[in-house]
């Protein structure tokens, strides 16, 4: 790993889950419980194929419905209102 990334996520944590296992749905669902936003990567269906479509009153963005670098821009140029506002 590269010392820019090594020092752009220093004290950040990461968990690896298995959500077509039950204990891997759970745990997600008790951290999803705690979460402002959640950030997710699914084609299209698969949270709701594997059953984890409810994610409490985090903001849910899924990130393969943006298929351009400008969606993605727009994106996180409105993110970055809603959190200033």
């Amino acid at each position: 790993m590269g010392t820019s990334y090594l020092a752009q996520n220093a004290n950040k944590k990461s968990v690896t889950l298995n959500t077509k296992a039950p204990e891997g749905k759970e745990v997600f669902r008790r951290l999803v419980r705690t979460a402002d936003v959640l950030v997710e990567n699914f084609r299209p269906g698969v949270m709701e194929r594997l059953g984890l479509e409810e994610h409490g009153g985090a903001l849910r963005i899924g990130l393969a419905h943006y298929n351009t670098a400008e969606e993605v821009t727009r994106l996180l140029e409105a993110l970055r209102e809603l959190v200033e506002a």
